[in-house]
C-alpha cells in the first residue's frame, strides 16, 4: 500500500546529473553499470579480485589521467560479472584544484562532503592523493 501523502519518487531525469562514463583517448567509453567494452585492454591488479588497470588515458571532462583502475562485479549473486561498478582515476601533481573547479562548474556545489557529489545511482568523489596536489576521482555505481 502506498501512502498518498508521501512525496513522489524522484525520477532519474529530475536527479542531479553526474558523470557515469569516462572517455578514453582511443575513443572507447567506460560506463558504470555496463560491461567493459571488449576493445578496452586491461591487466588484473594483483591480490584484488575484480580490479583492473585500464590501458589508456581519459579525455574530455576528466582531463588526462596518470592511471585508470576499474572494479567489476557488484552483485553478491554475480561476483565475477564484467559489469563496471567503480572507476578510479589517478592524476599526477597539481591537478586537485583544477579538477575541483571543473566539477563545481559542471555539477554544482558538492552535496555529500567537501568534494563529493551523489544522486540515487552515482557517487563521485575527488580526493587529495598527495602533498603535491595529486588527485584521485572515484565514480561508484550505487544502482546495484
Amino acid at each position: 500500500m502506498v501512502d498518498c501523502d508521501s512525496p513522489p519518487l524522484v525520477s532519474i531525469d529530475a536527479m542531479r546529473s553526474l558523470a557515469r562514463s569516462v572517455e578514453l583517448d582511443a575513443g572507447h567509453v567506460i560506463t558504470l553499470g555496463k560491461p567493459l567494452p571488449d576493445a578496452v585492454q586491461t591487466v588484473a591488479v594483483p591480490d584484488r579480485e575484480g580490479r583492473f588497470t585500464v590501458f589508456g588515458q581519459t579525455t574530455a571532462l576528466f582531463g588526462v589521467t596518470d592511471s585508470i583502475q576499474i572494479e567489476t562485479g557488484g552483485s553478491p549473486l554475480y561476483p565475477n560479472s564484467p559489469v563496471v561498478r567503480q572507476i578510479e582515476l589517478i592524476y599526477p601533481g597539481h591537478h586537485f584544484e583544477t579538477l575541483a573547479a571543473r566539477f563545481r562548474d559542471v555539477f554544482g556545489s558538492p552535496n555529500m562532503s567537501a568534494e563529493a557529489w551523489a544522486n540515487r545511482i552515482t557517487w563521485m568523489e575527488l580526493f587529495v592523493a598527495g602533498r603535491n596536489g595529486a588527485a584521485s576521482v572515484t565514480l561508484l555505481n550505487l544502482n546495484e
